[in-house]
């Protein structure tokens, strides 16, 4: 009887446990996809220039990426329980913040307070998720990071594409407002009274996390104006030059710290090496091919709603076959050979979208959208599974936290300079026709077109690039041995 009790309290455990991690982190990629999407309907809203739309979108990822290396100190220091509900309360204040925003800086201010507090969450509930699993049923946890997370990118993009169609977008902020009380009101009565005391005694070195505030903020400025401003611009470089200063002081007091907050050397073993690569070529494959194919479909060829929509429920089908495949498979076959899986699948669908023209095959974009979820989810996750296991499993989480950093603060530079590259591109096209002084309406919108397909073939060139070091580390997993299962023999 006593037994049947623990079980059902471990089922309950895991299931609030999955519930929170999947609604508490996939809020972020849910609002980071619908916001890229209804730029539109904020330039309307706000009357206000696209180039100024990017800044809440860049410095709230910049703040994610802060929050992420800061989970795991929060954590022990403070314990689980109170930590997640102080920053699943903070989330939902962001969100509240976000639904009664009125302009560029209130919206800025409630994503950033999102996104931080997202940063947070993101690792204090996937270690704890993990560690929760039964070591035989962790193929389970996989398909569940794989379907939750990444889905919550395909429900962005739907919802993004709804917002476009009903040309509104504060209703967004009330579905982030619902799942963070769900998530606050599951943690708070149904997380284990004893989390209040699971903590520990933790050196927190004020110094090394001055410095990583200092770079990110010294970063995060000169990104968020480089569309507005460009290179040239000294509020670009200058601040630029100052964050280089900031970074290479944050490693050097960070390596000699007795309690770094990001293990560099951890990395420095090769199957984990090549698994960070993995995973951070993937993230920004998928940045870039998202970016590609959004401006294709919405702003160039103004296909009809229920093709994008459509587009990103096949993109969520994509997911779920990696799902699948991952938790009957990883352990059998490992993250190489799965990871050259994925990022074939990519390079079938970057190159074709390289050849993009005026006229495109629905279906086709259907089956593309698969492969884009399929592919990315696979050699992402992948990648972030051999730099987890692969290697001394007491530095695991060393390991696995400095790769999900160093992703994420890619991933906030690669945005503005996607950004900043398609708007210079246009620029350059609309210069060089308006040289031709053509007298026809209907061949200037011609060229129009031709320029920002042009333009858009060249974030897709950017993906391609990208693609080929997902498929050259993946293949170089594969010589470097199956690695380690992630469920017992």
């Amino acid at each position: 009887m006593r037994n049947l009790i623990e079980k059902k309290r471990r089922l309950l455990e895991l299931f609030v446990l999955s519930f929170i991690t999947i609604f508490g982190i996939g809020s972020q990629f849910f609002s980071n996809l619908a916001y890229s999407l209804n730029q539109g309907v904020l330039q309307t809203s706000f009357g206000i220039g696209s180039e100024y739309l990017i800044i809440p979108s860049v410095v709230s990822n910049f703040a994610f990426a802060m929050g992420v290396p800061l989970g795991h100190i929060f954590t022990h220091r403070f314990g689980f329980k109170r930590n997640y509900l102080f920053f699943v309360f903070l989330f939902l204040l962001g969100s509240i913040m976000g639904l009664l925003s009125f302009d560029l800086v209130s919206l800025s201010i409630a994503k950033v307070t999102q996104s931080f507090s997202t940063g947070v969450l993101f690792f204090t509930l996937l270690p704890k998720l993990f560690i929760t699993f039964p070591r035989r049923y962790r193929n389970v946890f996989l398909m569940m990071v794989v379907v939750g997370l990444f889905g919550a990118n395909a429900l962005g993009g739907l919802s993004g594409s709804l917002s476009l169609e009903l040309d509104k977008w504060h209703w967004l902020f009330i579905i982030n407002i619902i799942s963070s009380m769900l998530c606050l009101l599951l943690g708070y009565f149904l997380l284990t009274k004893e989390e209040y005391l699971r903590k520990t005694e933790t050196y927190i070195s004020k110094s090394v996390i001055t410095l990583l505030i200092l770079s990110t903020l010294a970063i995060a400025f000169p990104m968020s104006i480089l569309t507005h401003a460009g290179w040239e611009s000294v509020l670009v470089w200058a601040p630029l030059l100052l964050a280089v200063l900031f970074i290479i002081n944050f490693i050097l007091f960070n390596a000699r710290s007795e309690h770094p907050i990001i293990y560099f050397k951890s990395l420095l073993i090769k199957k984990p090496f090549v698994g960070a690569i993995m995973a951070i070529a993937s993230h920004l494959t998928l940045l870039s091919g998202i970016a590609g194919i959004n401006i294709y479909i919405i702003r160039i060829l103004k296909l009809p709603f229920p093709i994008s929509l459509r587009f990103y429920v096949f993109f969520f089908v994509g997911v779920l076959i990696t799902g699948v495949v991952k938790m009957f498979f990883y352990s059998s076959v490992g993250a190489g050979i799965l990871g050259t899986i994925g990022a074939t699948s990519i390079l079938f669908v970057s190159v074709n979208w390289l050849i993009l023209g005026r006229v495109v095959n629905v279906s086709f974009l259907y089956l593309q959208g698969i492969l884009l979820g399929f592919g990315t989810s696979m050699t992402l996750i992948s990648g972030a599974m051999a730099t987890l296991l692969d290697g001394d499993l007491s530095r695991a989480s060393e390991r696995s936290q400095t790769m999900h950093i160093l992703r994420n603060y890619s991933a906030a530079m690669f945005v503005p300079i996607i950004a900043y590259m398609m708007k210079s591109s246009v620029e350059k096209g609309v210069q060089s026709i308006d040289k031709e002084e053509i007298a026809s309406t209907s061949t200037y919108l011609e060229k129009m077109q031709e320029i920002a397909i042009n333009s858009d073939h060249k974030i897709f060139v950017l993906m391609i690039i990208l693609n080929i070091i997902m498929l050259a580390s993946s293949i170089t997993q594969i010589f470097l041995g199956k690695g380690r299962r992630i469920t017992p023999l």
